[in-house]
């Protein structure tokens, strides 16, 4: 008789149904997996500028910062 409620209780737990968790995303402008909103609030993500941070996440930056990179500043020099 124990082994019997044993495995009820086991097929019951078993049951076979996965839970499917939805992948949380990080940017407010992701509709689903890179499918991006088309708004432009630019971001920078390891000195590359992307449109919004939806667009950033889907090329595999989970990290990047409001506003667009700085421009990089290039040392000119005097020519002799």
């Amino acid at each position: 008789m124990k082994w019997i409620i044993i495995l009820s209780i086991l097929a019951a737990s078993c049951s076979g149904q996965k839970i499917k968790k939805q992948p949380q995303h990080a940017s407010p402008y992701t509709v689903e997996k890179c499918q991006c909103m088309k708004i432009f609030d630019p971001v920078c993500a390891e000195g590359k500028n992307f449109g919004n941070s939806c667009e950033a996440e889907c090329n595999g930056y989970l990290k990047w910062t409001a506003g667009g990179c700085a421009p990089v500043q290039i040392k000119k020099t005097p020519k002799k």
